[in-house]
């Protein structure tokens, strides 16, 4: 938390990727000398209110069906081991049923909602790819070439 450069090396190193600067610094709060103090979030009253407002927009979400060709792009752990993290202790059993137990929870997760997903959008192709959350940085490529697969799959219009 040195610097903005020491925190962009910590995340390649742990997370495998950490994003452009401009990224890091939006979320994160930097000190007069340049350290950072923590990541950013709004006050405690405010998230409070978010959190509130967007349970009560969820309870009322109705989205209308999907009538064109949709791709939705999931980051699914494909394994538990996609879930391990190099600063756990991998031998200790308590950690692993954790870990088991958070990746249970998260392929339910991706399974109903690529099911809501294909509900919605008849024409559409769900696909996962193991990664963080924020693909398009840890996976560039990967998305990039599922895009242009999804893609090049349409009809031409000529």
């Amino acid at each position: 938390m040195a610097s903005f450069t020491a925190l962009r090396t910590s995340l390649e190193r742990t997370q495998g990727f950490a994003g452009p600067e401009a990224y890091l610094r939006s979320r994160w709060i930097a000190n007069p000398d340049g350290s950072i103090a923590r990541m950013w979030a709004p006050e405690p009253p405010i998230r409070q209110a978010m959190a509130k407002e967007m349970q009560a927009a969820y309870k009322t979400y109705n989205p209308e069906r999907i009538l064109l060709p949709a791709l939705a792009i999931y980051a699914a752990p494909k394994s538990a081991a996609d879930l391990m993290r190099p600063w756990y202790a991998a031998d200790d059993p308590a950690i692993r049923e954790r870990v088991e137990k958070l990746f249970r929870l998260q392929r339910d997760r991706v399974e109903r909602h690529i099911k809501w997903f294909q509900r919605l959008a008849e024409r559409g192709r769900a696909i996962e790819i193991a990664g963080a959350h924020h693909l398009f940085l840890s996976n560039t490529r990967e998305v990039l070439e599922q895009i242009d697969g999804f893609m090049a799959s349409l009809p031409s219009k000529r």
